[in-house]
């Protein structure tokens, strides 16, 4: 709508004539624009006044009637309860022609029990909106539950069925044989998965196909190890102590002990002269890198010396060997070590996918930077940043009941004590640059570490110039035969 014009009353425009001519108005001044929404991207974050407080939880321990033990904890932050429950014998309880035996009864464990079918099992897990995971380790079959804690009851009942009551049908057994075998083929064509079986042939041996595996050898593993003394059962979130012991103790309470045979794991294999192992894939544009070694057992006293000389060398994004090989060099997405720890030993491993081209002189930067290393060149910068990440990766690896659970778990198979994290910041505080670089020195040294090379076998050319030891084809043992079980190399942490 159109303002109407009015009139100026006849007084004002006879004072204006009578005052003569008037100054132009000031012009307003314009308001500053705000800032963009997103300037705090450009700002650094002003530092905390002080590092919030964390406290690792130290599970409550208690054994029922049966010998089977139990770690509690409770969090009642969210209605969740995890079960985790662990049979402490794994691929190390594997007979001798049967390599892959654990393996496969993990897979096939939750297929169906004696009154409940693969798809009932299924169909209850959905109806209780519950998870139910099972995991195969070196020392180890982990049965992992996570449900509302509304559902526990009847998701402990699932739990107990599916650990104490497997039915091993047939139908079930053969299905999950050849999964495993469509999975075992197709890790042919995997650089990253040829570079772990190799690494795994060099560390532990070489284990024999699943073929040759029966629903009788599932059976007899099964009845021999999963046995409460050789378990342990961990709970972890929004429960009342008084209320999970006798509801586990009514699903597991029956559960009969039996001695356990002697262990048939067997020995390592002798340490041989450096070799330099390669498998030819022509149409990869990349080659992935591994070198590994056993080193110590989880309750050495030097473990947590070498877990913090490893996150120097190549734990972290801005260790030496990532530093070196991607933000220098720039022949790499990512380089990195890890060190992992069981009962018996440990492993030692650098990994990573270099472009293919750059292989041998990847390679030559590796042994640079490790050599340098092993001489005890560590900073008190690198020492003071490795002790600092160790310390600000707990709170978010144990945030959560599914961690929690698992972790108490680890600790206990390994033989740590349950206060292992809480007392860590103690004794890494402690923890001196001359031990650390005592212990770089006594396990990192590059020379006695197997090489491993996947990648095209034209730019492998050059490997023997650089005088690591004998370069072993193994490009068609790799790719026409089934490889190591994955579990046998245990998971980087």
């Amino acid at each position: 709508m159109r303002t109407p014009f009015r009139r100026a009353p006849l007084v004002s425009l006879l004072l204006l004539a009578c005052a003569g001519p008037q100054p132009a108005p000031t012009p307003p001044v314009a308001a500053a624009a705000p800032p963009p929404a997103d300037a705090w991207r450009d700002a650094e974050p002003a530092p905390l006044p002080s590092a919030p407080p964390f406290s690792a939880p130290v599970a409550v321990v208690h054994t029922l009637p049966n010998r089977l033990g139990v770690l509690l904890r409770e969090n009642h932050a969210v209605p969740v309860v995890v079960v985790e429950l662990a049979i402490k014998t794994g691929v190390d309880g594997d007979p001798p022609g049967k390599a892959g035996l654990a393996d496969f009864l993990g897979g096939v464990l939750d297929e169906g029990t004696k009154s409940r079918t693969s798809d009932q099992v299924a169909a209850q897990l959905e109806d209780l909106a519950a998870f139910l995971s099972i995991s195969t380790t070196l020392d180890g079959v982990r049965l992992h539950l996570n449900c509302l804690s509304d559902t526990l009851v009847p998701a402990l009942d699932l739990l107990a069925d599916v650990a104490l009551n497997p039915a091993f049908r047939t139908g079930d057994v053969e299905r999950v044989r050849g999964q495993i075998l469509t999975s075992l083929q197709q890790r042919r064509v995997s650089p990253g998965a040829l570079a772990g079986d190799e690494v795994a042939r060099l560390l532990y041996g070489t284990p024999e196909s699943v073929r040759a595996i029966r629903r009788a050898d599932l059976v007899r593993f099964h009845d021999t190890y999963f046995r409460p003394n050789n378990a342990l059962l961990s709970v972890s979130g929004d429960f009342e102590p008084s209320r999970i012991l006798p509801l586990l103790s009514e699903r597991f309470g029956a559960w009969r002990p039996r001695s356990l045979p002697p262990s048939r794991l067997p020995g390592f294999p002798k340490d041989a002269p450096r070799t330099v192992v390669t498998v030819d894939l022509p149409e990869g544009t990349q080659s992935q890198l591994a070198l590994a070694t056993r080193t110590l057992p989880a309750t050495h006293p030097d473990a947590l010396a070498l877990s913090t000389a490893n996150a120097a060398l190549g734990g972290l994004f801005t260790s030496r060997l990532n530093h070196q090989l991607r933000e220098v060099k720039g022949w790499t997405y990512g380089l990195f070590s890890s060190v992992a720890f069981n009962k018996r030993t440990g492993v030692f491993q650098v990994r990573g996918s270099v472009q293919a081209p750059r292989t041998v002189d990847s390679l030559k930067e590796v042994e640079a930077v490790m050599g340098q290393y092993a001489t005890g060149d560590l900073t008190d910068r690198e020492l003071a940043q490795a002790k600092e990440a160790i310390l600000q990766s707990l709170p978010s690896a144990l945030e959560t009941n599914d961690a929690v659970a698992s972790t108490f778990v680890t600790l206990s198979v390994l033989g740590r004590p349950l206060d292992y994290y809480a007392t860590l910041p103690r004794r890494l505080g402690a923890l001196t640059r001359d031990e650390v670089a005592r212990v770089a020195k006594a396990n990192l040294e590059p020379g006695r570490i197997p090489v491993v090379v996947v990648g095209p076998r034209k730019d492998q050319e050059g490997l023997a110039a650089l005088k690591l030891g004998p370069v072993v084809d193994r490009t068609a043992e790799a790719r026409g035969q089934v490889p190591p079980s994955p579990a046998q190399v245990p998971a980087a942490r």
